[in-house]
């Protein structure tokens, strides 16, 4: 399961409780991802820098997750897929760690 697989079962769930998820893209996700296609393209030691930004930015996706984990409010099943998630991330952070 990737990112992709994560935001459909996100929206999901907000379509679960009568909302309207958002189609787009998020300005960070976005950026993130243009800033890894300039270190890869100009780095000298491209292979290091893509695993520093890789490592980056799933720390800071496991903050998000943890972030939005503390609310006290999250139905029991969206907390369940939230916490997956997150685990699944951590464990592509555990990975990405390795190949360092």
């Amino acid at each position: 399961m990737d990112r992709y697989d994560f935001g459909h079962e996100v929206k999901e769930e907000i379509r679960s409780f009568g909302s309207k998820p958002d189609k787009g893209t998020s300005v960070k996700g976005d950026a993130h991802r243009v800033w890894m296609n300039l270190k890869s393209t100009f780095a000298s030691n491209s292979d290091q820098a893509i695993l520093e930004e890789a490592i980056r930015g799933e720390k800071k996706a496991l903050e998000d997750y943890n972030e939005i984990l503390k609310e006290a409010d999250l139905p029991a099943f969206t907390k369940a897929v939230l916490e997956n998630h997150r685990e699944k991330v951590q464990s592509a952070l555990d990975h990405v760690k390795t190949m360092k």
